[in-house]
């Protein structure tokens, strides 16, 4: 019986695990003419739950999923004084944290859309289905206040990254209103796998640095 006991928890205990995924992967970050960085991230997957963690050149962030939309958000930026939490609770998103040790206390009120925190990992269902476009929510790492934004499928292209072509899907994103006009941003993202390449545009709005991301590795 004791055996018999034992043997159920190492099932038991190796199908959890087995259940559990990771991988890292890294982006050369590039804004302005002058600074470089290589970020490193780590996707840890877990049935419908999924944990992305960053070091980026601006942040350290952890952004966690559920069914592939974003349920809370932890940002630390690394060269001011402001770190937070956002969570999300059905149609309000409760944000707390500090900002120059002034205490960040607010709470948004949003609809049922989606929250893609980090939409380069989180569109990535998207990417692979039949959809031409998709609307989501983001929220303005400056202002912690949100944005729509809406993502379309353009046409397929061949990158070629570190010495490898790879058959990409290009995409625009941008806000679905007149501030498309002078905000819009393109992504790239591998048309076999749904994994985002590469992306080009500018680092904030209207007149701010450029900023690249391109996959390494």
């Amino acid at each position: 019986m004791k055996k018999h006991l034992i043997f159920v928890l190492i099932i038991l205990k190796v199908s959890i695990i087995s259940n559990i995924y990771a991988k890292q992967v890294e982006y050369l970050e590039i804004l302005g003419k002058e600074k470089e960085f290589l970020s490193r991230w780590e996707i840890t997957s877990n049935n419908n739950e999924q944990i992305i963690s960053g070091n980026t050149l601006l942040d350290e962030l952890v952004v966690k999923t559920i069914n592939g939309t974003t349920i809370e958000w932890t940002n630390k930026r690394k060269h001011k004084n402001k770190s937070f939490t956002a969570i999300r609770n059905n149609k309000t998103i409760v944000i707390t944290g500090q900002n120059n040790n002034e205490p960040i206390n607010k709470t948004i009120n949003v609809s049922t859309i989606p929250w893609f925190q980090t939409p380069g990992f989180l569109l990535k269902p998207f990417i692979l289905s039949d959809k031409e476009s998709i609307q989501f929510l983001f929220l303005r790492i400056k202002t912690l206040t949100p944005i729509l934004l809406e993502v379309k499928k353009i046409e397929e292209e061949t990158l070629i990254l570190n010495n490898v072509e790879r058959i990409a899907i290009k995409t625009e994103l941008y806000p679905p209103n007149f501030l498309k006009y002078f905000w819009k941003a393109t992504m790239w993202f591998e048309k076999e796998t749904g994994n985002v390449l590469k992306y080009d545009g500018l680092i904030s709005g209207p007149g701010s640095d450029t900023f690249q991301i391109i996959y390494s590795k």
